[in-house]
């Protein structure tokens, strides 16, 4: 039995065995120390005072001993700019620990997001202005739920937020690194089909919405639509929404802000 999963405008094909629990590569230090050292850095410390956030999103090949074969970069946040280098030279001087399979490393090619975040401008931006940016910012991301499908507005909402506030939002609406094609490879790896549903050959649409913060965080997640039949396919599809590492946050006047997305997932089972 094959399972057909459509995501947004997307079709791909997840396997009915579960996703096995294989431990990742990681660096040889760690994620947290990475991080730490990353933020050493003029420049990234620069961008991080000043954007609150500096994210990248990359493929790499790492042999069964952590040796770095190949590394290449996917995606960035907007509003990265020299930090991006900053970070991708990092990733090619370390040594990692290798996916492990059954007690043994093993070569893998392995997609990551790495993100560093911190107080700063995009959230606060000026205390004389504090109040009404927030209130700007909430009034945003009401509009932002009165969207389509595919997460983007109704003409309705992109047209008041034109028209009030002289922004076309569209075109910085959050998304998963990598866009949607990564997305979709996400779900793919991590979306566990439920058991008796596709025992029973349930087919299933659910509707999950949920908030990005400006550090991209998703948080709030709430199922829209269900089934009926085997909710455990809202229980499911809420449980991998949060388990995304982040997302690159929608940007408003050079800044990162609070929206909503919503997300719609088709199973199937033939």
């Amino acid at each position: 039995m094959r399972t057909h999963i459509f995501l947004l405008c997307g079709l791909f094909f997840l396997p009915a065995d579960l996703i096995s629990q294989n431990s990742k590569p990681e660096p040889i230090d760690g994620w947290i120390a990475l991080r730490k050292k990353a933020e050493q850095n003029p420049i990234v410390d620069s961008m991080l005072n000043e954007k609150g956030l500096v994210v990248a999103f990359y493929t790499a090949e790492i042999s069964k001993k952590g040796v770095l074969k190949s590394l290449t970069l996917n995606d960035e946040g907007p509003l990265n700019g020299p930090s991006t280098k900053v970070l991708t030279a990092i990733l090619q001087g370390i040594t990692w620990k290798p996916k492990i399979v059954k007690g043994k490393p093993k070569a893998t090619i392995y997609e990551f997001s790495f993100s560093i975040s911190r107080y700063s401008k995009s959230s606060i931006i000026a205390d004389s202005t504090y109040k009404a940016q927030r209130q700007l910012y909430d009034s945003l991301a009401k509009l932002c739920t009165d969207t389509l499908l595919d997460g983007s507005l109704t003409d309705s909402a992109s047209q008041k937020i034109q028209t009030q506030y002289g922004l076309d939002i569209n075109s910085e609406m959050p998304r998963y690194p990598g866009g949607d094609a990564g997305f979709i490879r996400f779900i793919e790896n991590n979306f566990k089909y439920p058991v008796r549903c596709l025992e029973a050959g349930i087919s299933a649409n659910v509707l999950v919405r949920f908030s990005i913060n400006p550090y991209g965080k998703p948080s709030k997640i709430q199922m829209i639509k269900n089934s009926k039949l085997c909710p455990e396919f809202g229980i499911e599809a809420m449980r991998v929404i949060k388990e995304t590492e982040f997302w690159i946050p929608a940007i408003w006047q050079g800044y990162y802000i609070s929206t909503y997305r919503k997300i719609p997932i088709n199973l199937q089972t033939n």
